[in-house]
């Protein structure tokens, strides 16, 4: 099944026409920034973003990336730190230290903008590719290979996949990886069930050429608080041209359960904003954003 008969949620957002006229024109535009790449080396920039979550979990994430089936020295780990309680700040630079991870402080910024913070590590990154993950998963041994081998087959191409969810008191603590992966894989619940832009749960780690997150100036920084930054960087991928591809079929990665909205939760009007970014989201339509600037402390 294509992914636009499978999609009712983008054919509510774009009359068909126009979808799909739009989709041919930019494939051909997209073609154009791959040739130009000159990065020969397939090196990965692994870009994550965080606010206030300096603990085992974070240690998993890093430990999971430098134990990867792929060559370690191509691997890059960016952690930017929007504004996290002062506190965090040594705490955070040890860990980095401990997993050669380069810290980024932003400070004074009182809202959380995720997509800002991503921005200010995207903008800089000088490797072919990037992979922007999230601060509270941990990835199969094989994760990063699998995706390098996919796009070299194809590099027009966004790559994400299903994931499992590991249950409330499964995770602890510091895990031993790649060793554990395995069993707390089989302890946990495959998140196979479809929805939003091209059938896929959660599109929040993701991986494709840093050209084309370039291209488009980043993830769209008017998404505030939580919720539909990560769609929405699908969805403009798709625009430009690209194949959503799902890696579920040969690799996997794990998030570490939490409270839903943590870290949010407790901002009074957390639940009309959630709103306001799905109705921006349903009725955007532009590739390129942030017109006045991206990636911008």
């Amino acid at each position: 099944m294509k992914i636009w008969e499978r999609d009712a949620w983008l054919r509510k957002s774009l009359r068909y026409r126009d979808y799909f006229f739009m989709r041919q024109i930019n494939r051909i535009k997209t073609k154009k920034y791959v040739s130009e790449s000159t990065a020969s080396v397939d090196d990965i920039t692994v870009i994550l973003a965080v606010r206030n979550r300096c603990d085992y979990r974070l240690v998993n994430a890093f430990k999971s990336m430098r134990n990867q089936d792929y060559d370690d020295r191509l691997i890059k780990i960016v952690l930017v730190d929007y504004d996290s309680e002062k506190w965090m700040i040594e705490k955070y630079q040890e860990i980095c230290q401990k997993y050669r991870v380069e810290y980024i402080r932003v400070d004074n910024k009182p809202v959380w903008n995720k997509s800002r913070c991503l921005n200010i590590a995207i903008k800089n990154v000088a490797s072919k590719y990037i992979c922007s993950s999230d601060v509270d998963v941990f990835f199969e041994k094989n994760y990063f290979s699998e995706c390098v081998k996919e796009l070299n087959k194809n590099p027009l191409q966004v790559l994400i996949s299903d994931f499992y969810n590991s249950p409330e008191g499964e995770i602890n603590g510091e895990i031993d990886l790649p060793g554990k992966y395995a069993d707390i894989k089989n302890k946990c619940g495959f998140q196979n069930t479809k929805m939003g832009l091209s059938g896929f749960l959660n599109p929040g780690i993701n991986f494709s050429l840093s050209c084309f997150y370039k291209a488009m100036n980043g993830y769209d920084e008017n998404y505030i608080m939580w919720g539909s930054e990560d769609f929405d960087l699908i969805k403009r991928f798709f625009l430009m041209g690209l194949e959503v591809k799902d890696m579920s079929p040969t690799t996997s990665w794990i998030h570490q359960w939490h409270k839903k909205h943590e870290g949010v939760s407790t901002i009074p009007d957390i639940k009309e904003q959630i709103t306001k970014n799905k109705n921006y989201l349903n009725n955007t339509h532009s590739i390129v954003r942030n017109n006045n600037g991206w990636g911008m402390v």
